[in-house]
């Protein structure tokens, strides 16, 4: 195996935030009102915008919550697996051109020489060398480019290939983001109602008893009897309506 897994007390905490917010996620989902408020959490073009944002972090973060240690390589087959002292996640297994190549001093963005000058021994056309301090090419920045001159223009050209994958990879997930919200509004309008008001619903304050309201008298021009508020709605019934 090339490497060992290492499970560190701040990635086990982590992890089960994770399942306790996977397990509270289906719970809502199975719960009517909860499932319809996220719904509209989602028809929120803000609240969306911030849950991408979001989710980017969480990605980023729960990469750096796998941790394991790489095998180091082997100087005798017949030897065990030796394995580094080192603990590494799976975020700088990723990023391992940032975390490898490191210059000796700081430079210039978009540089090809060092910040600071050393001193360098340069071999002349007749077999001499010329000792000079000077700004040497770095090591991995710029490391690809024969003549320095052509720097400006092979920045231009990376920046508008990385402009276009962007590009690319914005209109693929706005086309599934649409896809999936107009799948959604279909399920939506396919759906059935259930046929049952919320105001109807019964709740111990609609549903406490009301004292009866008495009509006016026959002689006023109206029906004689008492009218009683039904327990679930509270609308009106003349009493002894249901009988007989």
């Amino acid at each position: 195996m090339s490497f060992i897994p290492v499970l560190l007390w701040s990635d086990a905490l982590i992890w089960l935030l994770v399942l306790a917010g996977i397990v509270l996620g289906r719970m809502s989902w199975k719960n009517p009102p909860s499932r319809a408020a996220w719904r509209r959490l989602g028809a929120n073009r803000p609240g969306m915008t911030a849950a991408t944002a979001l989710a980017v972090f969480v990605v980023i973060g729960l990469a750096d919550s796998l941790h394991y240690r790489p095998r180091l390589p082997d100087s005798d087959s017949g030897q065990p697996a030796v394995y580094a002292v080192e603990v590494l996640s799976l975020l700088d297994a990723l990023a391992a051109p940032l975390r490898l190549r490191n210059e000796k001093t700081y430079s210039a963005p978009l540089a090809t020489r060092a910040y600071a000058r050393e001193t360098m021994e340069i071999p002349a056309a007749d077999g001499s060398v010329r000792t000079l301090r000077d700004f040497p090419r770095l090591k991995y920045g710029g490391a690809h480019l024969e003549d320095e001159a052509g720097r400006n223009a092979d920045a231009l050209k990376r920046t508008l290939a990385a402009m276009a994958v962007a590009t690319m990879l914005f209109v693929v997930f706005s086309l599934g983001v649409a896809w999936f919200q107009e799948t959604g509004n279909r399920r939506q309008e396919t759906a059935k109602p259930s046929g049952v008001s919320v105001s109807c619903l019964p709740s111990p304050v609609s549903c406490l008893p009301s004292p009866p309201t008495p009509l006016p008298q026959a002689g006023e021009g109206s029906s004689e009897g008492t009218v009683f508020p039904s327990p679930a709605c509270g609308r009106g019934c003349p009493e002894g309506a249901g009988e007989g």
